[in-house]
């Protein structure tokens, strides 16, 4: 149980940490952590999902949370290439001063 605790005490910094970086990036109104384990229907790697939500998303979607999501996936937004590369640097710059 104590190698249990030790991961998940420091998944919880990692998870803390990203929050932030996310919010100082996009000045989001909230930030959503989710949890997803999808390997054809059978647990075998997982994947955090740490995504910024603001209020004004209500104008464009149902709900918030995995409705969200959801309706997010379903639009088919392309990502800019540009966008997610700069989103990248810029994380990384900040992650680099990361305590954990």
């Amino acid at each position: 149980m104590q190698e249990f605790s030790s991961e998940a005490q420091e998944m919880g910094s990692i998870l803390k940490e990203s929050s932030r970086v996310v919010q100082a990036i996009t000045d989001c109104d909230q930030t959503y952590i989710c949890l997803w384990s999808h390997a054809g229907w059978t647990p075998g790697h997982i994947h955090y999902v740490v995504q910024p939500a603001y209020n004004s998303q209500q104008e464009q979607f149902s709900n918030p949370g995995p409705v969200l999501q959801k309706e997010m996936f379903a639009n088919k937004e392309p990502l800019v290439v540009a966008e997610v590369e700069a989103f990248c640097d810029r994380a990384s710059t900040i992650f680099s001063t990361a305590n954990f």
